[in-house]
């Protein structure tokens, strides 16, 4: 079943390739190419060609609230597989400080600089992942 999940973008797409499969067994090639050449996987990509979303956790060692962000965010991970994270400790980037220093923890969009502030919960956290992917 993993296989089928790493090769699989959702349900509706391994319908329509067991679908494909069993028309083509049962019918003649000439039908079987044409069929297949008719219908278009592109809008499908693997999990691992897939685009990731990159976001950034602004934080500090020691922080406590910090802590408790990470358990959320490593929550939303697990069930949010298009997201990659990665941890940022601002006391050792000056640039970050200025900017973030009261305000972490931070969840920041590496693309489009758009930042979720604390506190937020997992509910937060999706929300804002699906107003960044539309």
């Amino acid at each position: 079943m993993n296989f089928l999940k790493n090769y699989f973008f959702n349900f509706d797409h391994f319908k329509k390739y067991l679908f494909t499969f069993d028309i083509c067994r049962s019918v003649g090639t000439e039908f079987s190419k044409s069929l297949i050449q008719s219908i278009s996987y592109k809008s499908y990509k693997p999990r691992h060609i897939r685009s990731v979303m990159k976001c950034l956790l602004l934080g500090t060692s020691g922080c406590h609230l910090c802590e408790q962000a990470e358990t959320i965010i490593d929550g939303v991970v697990v069930t949010e597989t298009s997201l990659d994270i990665e941890r940022i400790d601002i006391a050792e980037h000056t640039d970050w400080q200025v900017d973030y220093a009261v305000r972490i923890p931070v969840l920041l969009h590496e693309d489009t600089m758009q930042a979720l502030d604390w506190p937020f919960t997992e509910t937060d956290v999706f929300h804002f992942i699906s107003n960044l992917k539309s």
